[in-house]
């Protein structure tokens, strides 16, 4: 019965890890849909006037829209949605 017990609470601690389970371009997209899509489509990086031009450009774009919106992001969480959108829409 102890034996069953431990397992159970194992598997409930490994089950209730995100981040074990999600990659980072998961993770960012994740982000990126719960929190940025409600006012931009993907139109916005796509338009060739206003298109990032470099990984730094677009990381300054997520700071400062993360500060803006005062969201609780990590470092780790900026660099995940930066990886999300450059594999999504940038490529560079």
């Amino acid at each position: 019965m102890k034996f069953v017990l431990v397992c159970a609470i194992f598997w409930g601690m490994l089950l209730t890890q995100p981040v074990l389970a999600q990659s980072s371009p998961l993770r960012g997209m994740e982000l990126y849909e719960n929190h940025c899509t409600a006012c931009h489509t993907s139109q916005a990086h796509i338009r060739e006037k206003h298109k990032a031009k470099s990984l730094a450009q677009i990381e300054s774009w997520i700071r400062h829209w993360v500060k803006e919106l005062k969201l609780p992001w990590t470092d780790e969480e900026v660099k995940e949605v930066l990886t999300y959108l450059n594999l999504r829409y940038y490529k560079y």
